[in-house]
């Protein structure tokens, strides 16, 4: 299927990107119906993934419906009556989990105290980086900071390495390095808990 996009002002660039978004949702649209059952629902499967431990979906992967939902996907997907969907995003899931055996292991809050903040990655920006204490969750956000942090925190969940880090932060080893030193000194519970 060809989809022509056009509009004032768009790069080419613009136009391919948005084209190429088009196409993956009108592959994926395609694909719904294969998977139904008798009664016409579609249930995902949930497996983990080998190579990063996480829960995985397929059949479809519901991990690839566009996050900003521009198109209404999201509300396609019902919950049988009687029944529930639930929605949960693992980047905030998984610092979840690791903040409470922390505490339970160690005592040691200061990952939970960064998810009260009311976002885990910008309250270990806040307790890492001294010039963001007082600052929103919203200014937060708008900084790097919060990227470097969240990567950081699932990598070092994850056994990520250094080098692993500094390819996907884009920056020098020596750059990573100092990130890691930063939320390490802030959290030491996290290391001590990587080495229980």
């Amino acid at each position: 299927m060809h989809i022509a996009i056009s509009h004032p002002g768009a790069t080419g660039i613009e136009s391919i990107l948005k084209e190429r978004k088009l196409t993956d949702l009108v592959q994926f649209l395609d694909r719904l119906p294969t998977f139904q059952d008798a009664g016409g629902r579609i249930h995902t499967i949930l497996k983990p993934d080998t190579r990063t431990g996480r829960r995985s979906s397929s059949k479809p992967n519901l991990q690839n419906i566009p996050k900003d939902d521009t198109y209404g996907l999201r509300s396609a997907f019902v919950a049988a009556p009687g029944h529930r969907l639930v929605v949960a995003d693992y980047a905030a899931l998984e610092p979840r989990v690791q903040a409470h055996f922390l505490n339970a292991l160690f005592r040691d809050t200061s990952l939970l105290d960064a998810i009260n903040f009311g976002d885990v990655y910008c309250g270990v920006v806040k307790d890492c980086w001294q010039e963001y204490r007082g600052w929103s969750i919203e200014a937060i956000k708008a900084t790097p900071r919060r990227a470097e942090a969240k990567i950081v925190l699932l990598a070092k969940a994850y056994g990520k390495g250094l080098h692993g880090m500094a390819l996907q932060l884009k920056k020098p080893l020596h750059e990573v390095r100092a990130i890691v030193q930063r939320i390490d000194d802030a959290f030491p519970g996290i290391v001590r808990f990587q080495k229980h």
